[in-house]
């Protein structure tokens, strides 16, 4: 072999082993950096697994189950990590909608608590008082016995609150929320449910007379 020939080798060679040092390198630096991927997506994980119970826990919702893997089939480390980190994202942004879901009551989401609770003594108030008028008209020719008239002022508002009432504290809490922290505005309450009977009587009255 002559010596350029030998020469021109020995340069092939040199190339070779430092294309294959930087490989190597490049993949124990992959390797690192993967190590360090897989730890902080653990602790992810663990913050995760922390959070979603006592979250389901405080909107009363059935306790997540975090047993089993599915497998994907994927070779590629970078592309399982980063799908793995999508996949906690998503976890996370679901987990706040639902928090945010179970803030608000099922009733009229939406509104708020003083005007939901007003808007439900309203129609608790409507409806005795249109029981009322079907008393009244009901009533003998002679006109409406005293029992009639204490029920349709005093009794029938009183249902209408307590009805009210029942359901602002079920339909109107947050789930995430117990019975005691319930806004009721009961003095608002008090008064459109007997305060708007009265009302509503006097202008029956007006009514009838101009008519």
């Amino acid at each position: 072999m002559r010596w350029p020939e030998y020469a021109d080798l020995a340069r092939q060679l040199a190339d070779a082993r430092s294309q294959e040092e930087a490989r190597s390198t490049q993949v124990r630096q992959r390797a690192l950096t993967g190590r360090a991927e897989v730890d902080k997506l653990k602790r992810r994980l663990n913050v995760q697994g922390e959070h979603l119970p006592a979250l389901a826990q405080r909107l009363r919702e059935p306790h997540p189950s975090f047993g089993g893997t599915a497998r994907t089939g994927l070779n590629d480390v970078d592309e399982a990590l980063r799908r793995a980190w999508d996949a906690v994202n998503q976890a996370d942004v679901e987990a706040r909608k639902a928090e945010e879901r179970g803030m608000r009551p099922a009733l009229f989401p939406t509104m708020s608590p003083v005007g939901r609770n007003a808007l439900i003594y309203s129609v608790a108030a409507f409806c005795t008082w249109l029981v009322a008028c079907g008393l009244f008209i009901l009533a003998p020719s002679d006109g409406a016995s005293a029992g009639t008239l204490l029920w349709s002022m005093c009794g029938l508002p009183a249902i209408a609150y307590f009805a009210a009432y029942i359901v602002i504290s079920v339909f109107g809490r947050p789930r995430a929320q117990s019975l005691g922290d319930v806004e009721h505005s009961a003095r608002l309450g008090g008064l459109i449910c007997f305060g708007g009977s009265f009302l509503a009587w006097i202008l029956v009255l007006a009514v009838t007379a101009l008519i």
